[in-house]
Formats: structure tokens, C-alpha cells, sequence
């Protein structure tokens, strides 16, 4: 093949594409509409079954094919503050003051008086001990500059907060009360609109089944008290269960529910192999994984079972493994592993199979090899989900290449790097 991957039978470069450069593509569906960042670094919606190519809104350089699991944004009237069931005393509202991250005016003014008692809050049902995750965009306005962001039992006692720096863009103290746990904290800036979207995931406490969250003004970094007569830009809040913030889901007076991104094909055999074959994957995911039960997979290939299969994933051991595998018959004949994974780095990881024949390299390091084993025969392939328990990933899969022969060792480490 012309291109990037030459010999291979089917192949994706999802930063340039959603389409194949060579072979039947991929279906690939979300039951539901969903937002991302187009190339001019504004937030878009993407229609039911739509793929969605991604951008960094910073860079506005390509991420890839956004797959993301189902989840729920638990906010009622995420981007209507005004509402009523949001409690913000001695706080104005101005709805539509100012441009959003879509490039419409579509971002509410908060301003707060001088009584010491403002905040912009909304109590939520969760599961006890769930790990949740808050996010919003934000936006200086004229006069202030921390933020501060605190999901909490009712009480207050237990919990997870931090103090944004809208002049600096950057995350000052984060802390915990009480049994509270904090577990990760994120911005992303858009260069478009000069908004930042910031998160902070953490769990309440054990046994807590109401989330208070609310997003307040501050006098200084790691101050509780409120800066007078401060105001700002917010949009778009969100609150989730999950590990990290993923894309934007808008609520009117009930929650809304973002479908599971799937792209699987039963449709294989005129470009698969199934004595043997190499397999090239890169991608990059936005989740740290920890919640993930057992792992989130790159890529799998099954027969419809757990029972036959080749999978290529990222395990939950905290910092996360890649690991490419091959069973037959529920029994693993061949495990190829590799060191820990960072969120938000790219990784190529490759896969050769074959009778007595396996191989594993990723970034280009040394193939990791396993010589006993025979192929499973498989029926299908899945991007970012694998049929043997593992999550749908919350990735941006960048490209994808199979080749119906083994290559050897050394183009393993070339095809990687």
C-alpha cells in the first residue's frame, strides 16, 4: 500500500480521517449525539452515530478518533444558572453574557455581592463511595481571580476541593475535608474562545448518597472566604462518575445520558489472517484507568467470546500496564507485557501471532517474545473495547494497521517507534 503502512490489508491514520486508507472500514455508532473540539478549536456536536475527530483546543493539533464510555452528567440545567435549581444567594445571574467554548454567546456572568455568603450550588443523588468528577468552564470577567471548586457531603464535613487561577490558568491548593479522597485534578485551555475547562475528581467519603457541589469565588488561593462584589464567566458544569472529565454532556431539567462509542466489524475475513498477522495500534487515553474493572482495551479481536481472542490494553494496576495477549479456549497461551503507562502520551504498540510464534513491542523498545501457543480463530474486532470484562476506553485511538503476515522483529521496533 501507497502511504503510511505499506503491505497492510487495512489500515486508518485517524489523525488525518475518519475513513480507511486502504480496506472495508469499521462501523462505527454512539446511540446518542455528543460534543468535541473541531480544528479551529471549538466545541461542536457530533449527530447520533457520528465519529468524532478530535483536537487539542490549545495546539488545535489532530488527537484522533474520541472514544469515550457511557456516562451520565448528573447536573440538572448544566449551562442555566439562572434556573432555580441551582441556590446562589446573594449572587446575579446574566444569562448568554458572554462567548462559550462554542463560539456562541452561550456563557452566564456570575456576579457575587458583599455579604460573605454567595455560592452557585446543586445537591445531587450518587452511590456511596463513588468516585465523581466536576468540571466547568470558566472565564476571568473583571474583577477576581481564584475560584474555588468543592464537591462535599451536605454537611461539608467530608469532601474534595480545589482553587482555580483564572489570571494564570492553573490549579492552586487541592485538598480534602474529612474522610474525603482527592485523586486528580485537570485544565484544559481553548486558544479560540480564552476559556478554560477545569476538573477535579475525588470521592465524598463511604457512605454518602448526596453530593453537594458549588463553585465560588475566593479571596486568595486556599482561602474559604469569598472576594465582594467578585464576578466571572461559567458554562457547561458537569458532574460525573468517573476518573476523569470527559466531553460535554448539556442538561435541561433531567439528566442526559452520553451512549458508549462503539466501533466493531463481524465483517473481517477479507483482510484478516487467522494463522497469523501483525497488528499495529496507537492511541492515547485521557482516563488514568484506576476505576477500570479489569482493564481498558486498545483493540480486541474475539469470536463473539471470551473463550477465543487477541487483546491489546491497559490494565488496572494503578498506573496501568499495556498488555498484548492471546487465548484459546478460556486458557492464555501467549502474555506479552510492558512497562507503566501515562495518561495523555501517545503509545504505538505492536503485535505479531503465529504458531509458536508471538512477539510484543511498544514505542520501539526490544520485542517482548513468547514462542508456545497457537492462534485463536476470531470473528470480529472491536476499537477500545474488549469482550473478556474490560471497559469501554476513554481514548483517542490515532491510527490503526493490520498486516496478514508476521513481521519480524525488527520491523516490530520500526513500526512502533
Amino acid at each position: 500500500m501507497a502511504g503510511t503502512f505499506p503491505g497492510s490489508s487495512l489500515a486508518y491514520d485517524f489523525t488525518n480521517s475518519l475513513s480507511p486508507l486502504i480496506g472495508s472500514p469499521i462501523p462505527m455508532t454512539r446511540s446518542t449525539t455528543a460534543t468535541y473540539y473541531n480544528s479551529s478549536g471549538l466545541r461542536v456536536t457530533a449527530a447520533v452515530n457520528e465519529p468524532r475527530l478530535d483536537y487539542n483546543p490549545n495546539t488545535l493539533a489532530p488527537e484522533g478518533y474520541l472514544m469515550e464510555q457511557q456516562k451520565t452528567n448528573l447536573f440538572l440545567q448544566s449551562n442555566n444558572f439562572n434556573d432555580a435549581i441551582w441556590s446562589k444567594p446573594d449572587t446575579t445571574i446574566t444569562t448568554a453574557a458572554g462567548i462559550g467554548a462554542s463560539g456562541l454567546q452561550d456563557m452566564d456572568l456570575i456576579q457575587i455581592g458583599n455579604l460573605g455568603t454567595a455560592f452557585v450550588q446543586q445537591d445531587v443523588t450518587i452511590g456511596a463511595g463513588a468516585i465523581l468528577t466536576i468540571s466547568a468552564d470558566v472565564k476571568k470577567s473583571t474583577t477576581g481571580s481564584w475560584l474555588r471548586i468543592q464537591v462535599s457531603s451536605i454537611s461539608g464535613a467530608d469532601g474534595f476541593r480545589g482553587w482555580f487561577n483564572l489570571d494564570t490558568g492553573a490549579w492552586g491548593t487541592t485538598s480534602v475535608m474529612g474522610a474525603g479522597t482527592l485523586i486528580a485534578s485537570s485544565v484544559v485551555y481553548c486558544s479560540a474562545t480564552g476559556i478554560y475547562r477545569i476538573s477535579i475528581t475525588g470521592i465524598l467519603n463511604g457512605s454518602d448518597t448526596t453530593a453537594r457541589s458549588y463553585i465560588i469565588s475566593s479571596n486568595a488561593d486556599n482561602s474559604t472566604l469569598r472576594l465582594s462584589n467578585a464576578n466571572w464567566y461559567m458554562g457547561n458544569t458537569q458532574l460525573e462518575v468517573g476518573t476523569c472529565p470527559t466531553s460535554v454532556i448539556v442538561t435541561g431539567a433531567s439528566q442526559v445520558i452520553r451512549a458508549a462509542d462503539i466501533a466493531l466489524s463481524s465483517s473481517i475475513s477479507s483482510w484478516y489472517n487467522q494463522s497469523e498477522g501483525t497488528i499495529l495500534i496507537e492511541g492515547k487515553t485521557f482516563d488514568p484507568c484506576v476505576t477500570q474493572s479489569p482493564h481498558v482495551a486498545l483493540i480486541g479481536f474475539d469470536d463473539n467470546t471470551a473463550s477465543n481472542r487477541h487483546v491489546m490494553r491497559l490494565l488496572n494496576l494503578g498506573t496501568g500496564q499495556t498488555l498484548t495477549a492471546t487465548a484459546t479456549a478460556a486458557a492464555t497461551v501467549a502474555a506479552i507485557t510492558a512497562t507503566p503507562v501515562n495518561t495523555l502520551t501517545t503509545y504505538k504498540v505492536g503485535y505479531v501471532y503465529g504458531l509458536n510464534n508471538f512477539a510484543g513491542s511498544r514505542n520501539g523498545s526490544t520485542p517482548v517474545v513468547d514462542s508456545n501457543g497457537t492462534p485463536p480463530n476470531v470473528a470480529r474486532v472491536t476499537l477500545g473495547f474488549d469482550i473478556s470484562g474490560g471497559a469501554n476506553a476513554n481514548i483517542w485511538i490515532r491510527k490503526f494497521a493490520y498486516w496478514p503476515y508476521q513481521r519480524s522483529n525488527s520491523e516490530l521496533m520500526s513500526i512502533t517507534s
